[in-house]
């Protein structure tokens, strides 16, 4: 079973029971960990509340809050009681309005106090997300982040998701807290494979030479694979000019996929050096160099 799998399977079984599990999921820029978390809550979690929160942008723990609140989305009743502490206003407001419409209502601010009064039973079956450590904004700083994230699991009773690359990561306090917010460590590292199913279906053309490719340049990034397919489809044009001569026909497909791969992961390429390997047909060289 590869590494993804069995970190399918691991989730499976954390994100079920009633105790609230702190998880990370680490892995290298580009790997696709937000894709591999976004389809694995849409196979497994689609009866669950997800709150996914992108740290990139957000300029305030209140955001933060403010984001989970909406994404999970409680109606009036669930805050009912909420209503007799907080804004009599809304015994007016219709038993279906979501606390979309309330934001509009009542301001972030005031979404952002509801959230601290609200107990861990109307946060049962909710999985909080966090995603983007390494673009967060100086407005914000990592220990706030990950008190809140104690928070949400100790005392609200969260499962709380981190998906991150400790390798960008320059800071202290994710030492500092990884033992009180997390009870579980994931590598995510895919083989070639798994990434280019992930994304294979978006190839239009020339679908028998990707994933020998890959696999030989152990590429499993997931940005550069699609920018490669990319490339590809941009000759779709050339299928039928080419279908009933192999030899041209994987000439042509090898030159795309060397060419591409070479902008998607922007090395800084020597021309001169380009072209006469591109004269001598030694592309693996310059490749591996």
């Amino acid at each position: 079973m590869s590494s993804a799998e069995v970190i399918k399977e691991r989730l499976k079984k954390l994100l079920i029971p009633e105790k609230a599990f702190g998880i990370a999921i680490n892995g290298e820029w580009g790997v696709g960990k937000t894709f591999f978390w976004h389809e694995f809550v849409k196979e497994n979690f689609t009866d669950k509340k997800i709150a996914y929160i992108s740290l990139f942008g957000i300029s305030s723990l209140n955001d933060i809050r403010v984001s989970i609140l909406l994404q999970t989305s409680p109606t009036k009743k669930k805050l009912s009681w909420v209503d007799k502490k907080i804004v009599t206003s809304l015994k007016n407001v219709k038993s279906s309005l979501k606390l979309d419409d309330l934001s509009m209502s009542f301001g972030v601010d005031a979404l952002g106090s509801i959230f601290t009064l609200l107990t861990n039973g109307d946060f049962k079956k909710v999985i909080v997300c966090f995603d983007d450590f390494e673009r967060m904004s100086d407005n914000l700083k990592l220990k706030d982040v990950l008190g809140l994230i104690s928070e949400l699991k100790e005392q609200k009773e969260c499962h709380v998701v981190m998906i991150l690359n400790k390798g960008e990561l320059k800071n202290d306090d994710l030492s500092k807290y990884k033992d009180k917010i997390i009870d579980y460590d994931f590598n995510y590292t895919p083989t070639p494979e798994e990434s280019y199913s992930l994304v294979k279906e978006n190839l239009k053309v020339f679908q028998d030479y990707p994933l020998e490719y890959f696999q030989q340049h152990n590429i499993n990034n997931i940005r550069v694979i699609k920018r490669v397919i990319n490339a590809l489809n941009d000759y779709e044009f050339a299928k039928d000019l080419v279908k009933e001569h192999k030899d041209i026909e994987r000439e042509l497909v090898e030159n795309i996929l060397e060419i591409s791969t070479i902008n998607a992961i922007d090395l800084s390429i020597d021309f001169e050096e380009l072209s006469d390997h591109t004269k001598k047909g030694h592309w693996d060289d310059f490749l591996d160099s």
